[in-house]
């Protein structure tokens, strides 16, 4: 199956939720994947260890932008310590792509790894 089959994979390309600056963040991380030039950047307005308002921006690949969006829809709302917990692997069952492949999975966890520094710093 190709990405292109992947339904919430093509919404959160094509309506990418979260894509804003957020004027009165809290926390900020990013990450880079050199080999291919994405990058993401995240912000947060952390509250009581909450996740109460996020947003991203980033330049690259189609699945870097739709994996984000995806994630951030997904942690809004939650604790600091439940979003560190996530893994790769938790990541690819929210967006339904457990066959991504290898090569493309940095593309898909480059938000999560954006998340993870701005949360280890909170």
């Amino acid at each position: 199956m190709s990405l292109i089959d992947k339904k919430i994979l093509v919404f959160h390309a094509k309506n990418p939720v979260f894509f804003k600056i957020l004027e009165h963040a809290t926390h900020h991380g990013s990450a880079e994947n050199t080999s291919c030039g994405d990058s993401v950047q995240v912000q947060a307005c952390i509250a009581d260890c909450v996740l109460v308002d996020l947003a991203f921006q980033s330049s690259g690949c189609m699945l870097c932008r739709a994996a984000t969006s995806c994630l951030l829809e997904n942690l809004l709302g939650k604790k600091i310590d439940d979003a560190l917990r996530l893994t790769d692997a938790d990541l690819l069952t929210m967006l339904e792509a457990p066959d991504i492949s290898y090569g493309r999975r940095m593309c898909a966890s480059l938000g999560l790894q954006a998340v993870r520094t701005m949360l280890r710093s909170a």
